[in-house]
């Protein structure tokens, strides 16, 4: 089987389907020759998750664990997607059985971890990287922000950015996030900011994703 010059060479369990939390069989998968994962039941293509980060990954919020799952698959064989790379909290980078178990035992499970960062990259390199962040006070803002309405973001069109970029930003805003800003619209390093919250007041509230790419 091909598609897109891609063949199958094994399989493997859709990380989608790990994610959303589906059950045993609709986690059936083939591994495809650049490594992503091809999902049988909906079609899609996956970065897998590495194992490391499995179990840290798995107590995250729903909401997150939807928005990684977005981020790190396409239906478009030739998209290129993100991958998930790292999971912290603001003490330690949770990457392993154990220390998410011991988290668990002092009572950060479910998501509770404060001041987290998930961080994701188009592999096989850095150019294409986003950084998600939020405490745990951000997330029930987050959870009662409305849809913006409209988002405009011809800001960050201007900025002539990669389609991995902008299959992320369209992502982000179907999940909720509104477009805060766009930085280095003339460098070589851009980013963009949003934020699904609270935008009023001194210290806006709700969770952060900033996505950063480089210009070649």
């Amino acid at each position: 089987m091909t598609e897109s010059k891609l063949t199958i060479v094994g399989t493997r369990e859709c990380p989608t389907g790990f994610l959303r939390d589906h059950d045993g069989d609709e986690r059936r998968a083939n591994l495809c020759s650049d490594g992503r994962v091809l999902c049988v039941i909906c079609g899609v293509y996956a970065q897998d998750i590495p194992q490391e980060l499995r179990a840290a990954t798995a107590q995250l919020p729903m909401a997150l664990r939807e928005l990684i799952a977005t981020l790190t698959s396409s239906s478009q064989a030739n998209m290129p997607t993100f991958q998930l790379t790292a999971v912290k909290d603001g003490r330690t980078e949770i990457i392993d059985t154990e220390r998410a178990a011991a988290a668990v035992a002092q009572g950060f499970d479910g998501g509770v971890f404060d001041n987290v960062r998930i961080a994701l990259r188009v592999p096989p390199y850095a150019y294409e990287t986003i950084e998600i962040s939020y405490s745990s006070d951000d997330l029930p803002v987050a959870a009662a922000a409305l849809r913006p309405a409209h988002v405009d973001l011809t800001g960050l069109t201007e900025a002539n950015p990669p389609q991995s970029v902008m299959k992320a930003a369209g992502e982000l805003v179907t999940q909720g996030f509104d477009l805060i800003n766009v930085i280095g619209a003339g460098e070589s390093m851009r980013s963009a900011r949003f934020r699904k919250g609270d935008r009023a007041g001194t210290v806006p509230h709700g969770i952060t994703a900033v996505v950063r790419w480089i210009v070649l």
